[in-house]
């Protein structure tokens, strides 16, 4: 059987007396592919928010590639995520780039580098919001 890459174990988050999630628990082994499917307000992008450390749970542990996303600040090193919309309509693509790099420790010389050679650098002072997410 694969390894487990992606472990959520009785998490909840409450925003006020609103409980969002409740004891949720799930795995993901490594090599499958899932999607969360649910009404509005199921929780669906919380959990993701949460396993991105973008909101912190209430209660509850969750794991990538067995590093705590709680704990352990290398858990998002190899981990990807786009939004379906984006919310930074006033950060440049450089900002954006930036910040990417400071949540995986990158140098900002070495982010910089690596944008100048890039293709994106024709956009590096090109607000977000105005670029396709596709």
């Amino acid at each position: 059987m694969a390894e487990k890459i992606i472990e959520v174990k009785k998490v909840s988050k409450r925003y006020g007396n609103k409980t969002v999630l409740n004891n949720v628990s799930f795995s993901i082994r490594k090599g499958t592919i899932h999607g969360f499917i649910g009404p509005n307000g199921a929780g669906k992008t919380t959990t993701l928010s949460i396993l991105t450390r973008l909101v912190l749970p209430t209660r509850g542990e969750t794991y990538i590639d067995n590093k705590s996303v709680n704990r352990d600040p290398s858990f998002n090193r190899h981990l990807g995520f786009i939004p379906a919309e984006p919310r930074f309509p006033n950060l440049t693509v450089e900002n954006y780039l930036l910040d990417c790099g400071y949540l995986r420790d990158i140098p900002q010389e070495e982010v910089l580098r690596k944008l100048a050679s890039s293709p994106l650098a024709q956009f590096r002072r090109q607000s977000c919001h105005s670029l396709s997410t596709g």
